[in-house]
């Protein structure tokens, strides 16, 4: 009697397993996880390149929309920038 009480429980979170499956599989094909990485400050990592996305909510519905891409080549920590503000002191009168 038990189990066949549980039994509409089952069905639907399996309903829920192949959703969340299909999705993680979109997602995997969306954002390739071997994308290059490299490492920010504080022990951040970054992807190289990437999109650049607006979210939006329109009619009670959120929608991403593709604006741009991005690329990092480097990171400046602050020795970086107090050398480049000198030089740039240095050029500008």
């Amino acid at each position: 009697v038990e189990r066949t009480r549980r039994f509409p429980q089952y069905v639907e979170l399996l309903k829920q397993r192949r959703k969340l499956t299909t999705q993680i599989e979109m997602l995997q094909e969306r954002f390739p996880l071997e994308r290059p990485l490299m490492s920010g400050p504080n022990g951040t990592l970054f992807l190289k390149d990437g999109v650049v996305a607006v979210k939006r909510e329109f009619a009670g519905r959120t929608r991403y929309h593709w604006i741009g891409t991005f690329s990092f080549k480097d990171f400046m920590d602050g020795v970086d920038e107090k050398k480049e503000e000198e030089v740039t002191k240095k050029l500008m009168p």
